[in-house]
C-alpha cells in the first residue's frame, strides 16, 4: 500500500464507523495522522472485505472535563 492510494477512499464521520463497502464494523487501523485543527485522520482496512476508508476523529478540547484532565 502506498500513501498516494488513500486520496480517493471514502471518508466516514460518524460515531461508530462501519465499512462503506460491506457495512461491517470490524476494522484494523493502519495509521493515524494529526490534521492540526483538533482532528485526527485514521486510515483503516475492513476485516471482512479489505475495503479501505478514512475516519476523521474530533479530538476533545483541553480544559476541565477533557480526557486526561481533572
Amino acid at each position: 500500500m502506498t500513501a498516494t492510494a488513500w486520496h480517493d477512499v471514502p471518508t466516514i464521520t460518524i460515531y461508530r464507523p462501519t465499512c462503506p463497502v460491506c457495512g461491517h464494523w470490524g476494522y484494523v487501523l493502519v495509521r493515524s495522522a494529526d490534521n492540526g485543527d483538533s482532528t485526527r485522520t485514521r486510515y483503516a482496512v475492513c476485516k471482512r472485505c479489505s475495503g479501505r476508508f478514512k475516519i476523521i476523529v474530533e479530538l476533545p478540547l483541553s480544559g476541565k472535563g477533557a480526557l486526561g484532565t481533572p
